[in-house]
């Protein structure tokens, strides 16, 4: 996300901006980062020559060089009823455009080509992460059932995500065997990703494939999401909570989205690319 808050930063104060990740690849061509360095690279003593943390919370440092310009949070955590990314552009006084509020990913035209065997595919994932919280999952077997009508209707599909993800049967699985550019070219060339909220989503936001994304209570698509995607989310889920431990909310929202809606909104992408 913060290469959408970089882009507004760059609008308003058009000058060299350092970018410290542990995902370096993800900043590769981007035209509003001067210098890309990885997280832990550089001692302390390197870095206090520039300005620190001007984009808070999202695992990557921006500052201005020779800028000694200190921030902190300005709105508080988690960002419950503001999208995350005005929430981090906030910090740092910048305002985002709607054509900012959301993530660049810049792919060479020979990363895109070696994964052109995707073309006409749908990706999907069985699992989201559960490192930060186990309450974005769907219920277990219900992505199966997705895969299984979608193969009825002739669509192929395959897997991304973690080898330690749920496999799905009849797919191409792939899980744990992509890096993050490797799988943001599969999802380029890809026709739709059906997935959870979480990383992937935002990776295929990246490179303009839309997602027929599964909310659970967690969160709401107007603090996590993109308005080109289809978002599922009960309207009985409520407020997000935000909780970072198993929640009976979330499962209970979870159960609330079924297989027919997922597979209804991705039939209607899908057809929709097609026309």
């Amino acid at each position: 996300m913060a290469t959408g808050v970089l882009r507004a930063f760059r609008r308003k104060r058009p000058q060299r901006v350092i970018v410290e990740t542990h995902y370096p690849e993800l900043f590769k061509g981007n035209p509003d980062a001067w210098w890309v360095w990885k997280e832990g690279q550089f001692t302390d003593g390197i870095q206090s020559i520039f300005g620190r943390r001007l984009i808070w919370r999202i695992g990557s440092r921006l500052a201005v060089k020779y800028d000694q310009l200190r921030t902190t949070p300005s709105h508080p955590f988690p960002c419950k009823g503001v999208h995350i990314m005005d929430a981090m552009a906030k910090t740092i006084g910048v305002t985002l455009l709607s054509e900012e509020r959301r993530p660049y990913l810049y792919l060479s035209k020979l990363e895109l080509k070696s994964q052109e065997w995707a073309q006409g595919f749908a990706a999907v994932q069985s699992s989201s992460s559960t490192y930060w919280t186990p309450n974005k999952n769907w219920i277990p077997g219900r992505m199966q059932q997705v895969v299984d009508m979608l193969n009825e209707k002739g669509y192929s599909l395959v897997q991304l995500g973690s080898l330690e993800d749920q496999p799905l049967e009849h797919v191409t699985d792939l899980r744990g065997k992509t890096s993050l550019l490797q799988s943001a070219a599969i999802l380029a060339n890809s026709r739709l990703l059906i997935g959870l909220e979480g990383g992937l989503v935002h990776l295929a936001r990246a490179v303009g494939t839309t997602t027929v994304v599964i909310y659970t209570g967690y969160t709401l698509p107007e603090e996590t999401g993109y308005t080109e995607n289809i978002n599922l989310r009960s309207l009985s889920a409520g407020e997000s909570c935000w909780s970072r431990v198993p929640c009976e909310h979330c499962r209970e929202s979870a159960a609330q989205i079924s297989v027919d809606q997922v597979v209804e909104s991705s039939l209607y992408r899908l057809q929709e690319r097609v026309n």
